[in-house]
């Protein structure tokens, strides 16, 4: 049997052999995930057609407020989309772009898919009794 030391350890650890190895029992851990009780079979994954149409329109609408100098969010990201095909060969952020391109792509994306994420839990919930 070899004896394993370390400067770390105060006593000297013998290795054992697969034969002298016990595996250890596994204990059962329950943790309350949230204090909030989810009804059993609720799922917010469930399909409904609606819910991709109704979203994009509950963020298209909003995103198209003209609220910024004048201009709405979805005109500025159109505008840089238009920009970035007049430049087509070269792709975004050359030709010293200012880089608005990707800040408004990623925002406009966000909304989009948060206001979508949303709505779909927000139906399913409703449709599966969780708001009562």
């Amino acid at each position: 049997m070899a004896t394993l030391t370390s400067s770390l350890v105060l006593r000297p650890l013998a290795a054992k052999s697969g034969a002298e190895r016990r595996p250890r029992p596994v204990r059962a851990v329950s943790r309350k995930i949230s204090t909030m009780e989810v009804q059993e079979g609720y799922s917010w994954i469930e399909k409904n057609p609606i819910v991709p149409a109704a979203g994009f329109l509950g963020w298209l609408v909003p995103s198209s407020i003209p609220a910024i100098k004048g201009t709405s969010l979805t005109a500025m990201f159109l505008g840089s989309i238009s920009e970035q095909m007049a430049r087509f060969p070269e792709g975004p952020g050359a030709a010293g772009d200012d880089g608005s391109f990707y800040f408004l792509m990623v925002i406009w994306h966000f909304g989009l898919f948060l206001t979508m994420t949303l709505g779909q839990i927000g139906v399913q919930g409703r449709s599966q009794g969780l708001f009562k």
